[in-house]
């Protein structure tokens, strides 16, 4: 195996970065009809996709919901009333699924935290 100096990978490396900074700037042309038709096909049923999965997680949910109210029942418990709720608006969802929480955690300084068993490092 031929080892290759350092100032030759360099080059090589500077070509391949001009190469690429080359294609990166390209633009693309616009969508055709065709395209753009098929794109709103694919989000129409997208959109139905995600309705039947909602339609079934609720069955679901309320399957669920009706067999521990049932368990309670015989048990000789009354089931709680459940708490009327709206639905969320989609505009209000987050983007992840789980977002971080922002005031919780750990904030750093130099007192030791409550949950420091150990007590002060010397």
């Amino acid at each position: 195996m031929k080892v290759i100096p350092i100032s030759a990978r360099a080059s090589i490396l500077i070509a391949l970065l001009v190469a690429v900074s080359g294609t990166a700037g390209a633009k693309l042309p616009p969508p055709t009809p065709e395209e753009v038709a098929s794109a709103t096909a694919e989000a129409e049923q997208a959109k139905a996709q995600a309705a039947v999965e909602q339609a079934r997680l609720t069955r679901s949910q309320d399957r669920v919901v009706s067999a521990y109210q049932a368990g309670l029942r015989k048990r000789g418990i009354t089931p709680p009333t459940p708490t009327p709720v709206a639905q969320t608006e989609q505009k209000n969802l987050p983007m992840k699924a789980v977002e971080p929480p922002r005031s919780t955690g750990p904030h750093g300084g130099t007192t030791p935290s409550a949950e420091s068993h150990s007590g002060n490092a010397k």
